[in-house]
């Protein structure tokens, strides 16, 4: 059945998922969801939209040990006037951490009776979330990764598990959650407290993301090179420091994580989607990812020279990126 059909009587229990931001991330799940449940997804990119409607979401996936092309028929809207009649029992939202309001609005009224999931990188997606609507909110992370390789495709570089669990909801809504993933084929851990892993990944991101941006390597390059492998550990261990100092506990260690992808040598083909935002002339995610553990760092009275530093440094190329394109220049 696709996204959008009415639905029959044998299909009244069928999931109906809201996509919010169909980038990387919102495009691998909506084309995997897809299997198993009819997806809207919702997003700013007319002409990713258009194409989605015309000719379906095309997922390619090449990673060190899979290569298949998914194709998914969601609905797509591109402003949520247009977003087909609800409700939906389930909402993803999957834009960047600092897109997380504006990609709200207009939709607080549409999400009555949904579970809401956040899978953003970063710290206050959740916060952000709860505070624009009633619905039950879950906050999650994923090792998922790829890049939106052009309108109406998805190229997917990881496939990884998805950690979630309550931030206003109840255990057994992310459970329903985490149900509905794996019907999907994806794997899906439901936690009690997801702190732990939200920060875990953030510390990951915040270490792993802008180095590319800073050196013009790619991240395979990042993770072979001595040096910047060194500074990798030393961002790390800074921001274990702060969740310690906040009485987080990390359900495994960031720099393994590292050190698998470094095992993979040049066949880890993921770019770093700091790196892409800068390239495309857009704002990253650094104020949500190492911004926030510098401000966390702060208020807890922990150190983290090495954090602070590659802050100011990326936000320094945003600042000569939007000035060379004429934008106004993020704070």
């Amino acid at each position: 059945m696709s996204a959008g059909r009415e639905a029959a009587p044998g299909d009244r229990d069928r999931a109906r998922v809201l996509i919010v931001g169909c980038g990387a991330i919102g495009g691998i799940y909506a084309a995997r969801l897809a299997r198993v449940a009819d997806v809207c997804v919702l997003d700013v990119w007319r002409e990713h939209v258009e194409t989605i409607r015309a000719r379906g979401l095309r997922l390619v996936v090449r990673t060190e040990d899979v290569a298949e092309t998914l194709t998914a028929y969601p609905s797509a809207a591109a402003e949520p006037a247009a977003l087909p009649p609800g409700p939906w029992s389930h909402a993803l939202v999957a834009v960047k951490g600092p897109e997380t309001r504006a990609a709200l609005r207009g939709l607080a009224s549409r999400l009555g009776g949904a579970i809401v999931l956040t899978i953003q990188n970063g710290l206050g997606n959740a916060e952000t979330i709860a505070a624009a609507c009633d619905a039950p909110v879950c906050q999650g992370v994923t090792m998922n990764a790829g890049e939106a390789a052009g309108p109406g495709e998805i190229l997917q570089t990881e496939i990884g598990r998805t950690w979630l669990g309550p931030h206003r909801a109840s255990l057994e809504e992310a459970r329903a959650w985490g149900a509905l993933l794996r019907r999907a084929g994806m794997a899906a851990d439901v936690l009690e407290d997801p702190r732990g892993a939200v920060w875990a990944k953030l510390i990951f991101n915040s270490a792993v993301n802008p180095l590319p941006v800073l050196t013009g390597l790619r991240l395979s390059e990042v993770y072979a090179d001595p040096h910047t492998y060194a500074l990798l550990r030393t961002l790390v261990e800074e921001g274990t420091a702060v969740a310690a100092a906040l009485g987080i506990s990390l359900p495994h260690d960031p720099m393994a994580v590292i050190d698998a992808h470094r095992a993979l040598g040049s066949a880890h083909a993921h770019v770093g989607s700091m790196k892409q935002d800068i390239d495309r002339g857009r704002p990253t995610e650094i104020e949500t990812l190492t911004g926030a553990i510098v401000a966390a760092a702060d208020r807890a009275g922990v150190p983290a020279p090495a954090l602070r530093t590659v802050y100011r440094l990326v936000k320094a190329i945003e600042a000569r990126r939007a000035t060379s394109a004429g934008a106004p220049v993020p704070p």
